[in-house]
């Protein structure tokens, strides 16, 4: 996600957003329908209610291969990972069946892409404590973990 800046009209901070943070992936994007919700909290930091106005891009993939050196698709946990014992992953449910996408961004650092509907993700959010060791956990147990390409990294739970 990103933040509009002044004056800067919502299509413009989403083509923004589009070019930082997703790159090369950018004209393999379809954008769909926008849509405008309100959030008022408690701000701690400043003892009043907030209120947040956000603007929710819907978007897909448009239906082609990556072809990119950058980019590796890992799906699913190896077999040997989803018998037995309980793991630290099962936090995540069905998430953990989700394809991922990993790139590097322009400082090389590894950065990864998955579908989740907006319950899974706000459920992350509101629960970062429990979900970002299960989620790192995730990361490391999917198959590029033994590549050259995959480095530790910390996560980072964004919307894009």
């Amino acid at each position: 996600g990103t933040k509009r800046r002044r004056g800067e009209p919502p299509t413009s901070a989403i083509q923004r957003l589009l070019k930082e943070d997703v790159g090369d992936l950018a004209p393999l994007i379809r954008l769909a329908d926008v849509r405008s919700e309100i959030q008022q909290t408690f701000s701690s930091k400043f003892g009043c209610e907030t209120v947040y106005h956000k603007m929710v891009q819907h978007a897909s993939f448009i239906e082609v291969m990556f072809e990119a050196t950058d980019c590796v698709w890992s799906t699913l946990l190896p077999q040997d990972h989803k018998q037995g014992t309980p793991c630290m992953t099962d936090t995540l449910g069905a998430i953990t069946e989700q394809n991922v996408l990993m790139m590097r961004d322009k400082n090389g650092v590894p950065v990864y892409y998955t579908w989740l509907t907006s319950g899974e993700f706000e459920n992350m959010r509101e629960n970062n404590e429990e979900f970002l060791p299960a989620l790192k956990a995730w990361l490391e147990l999917l198959p590029w973990a033994s590549l050259d390409c995959y480095q530790d990294h910390d996560v980072v739970v964004t919307q894009v």
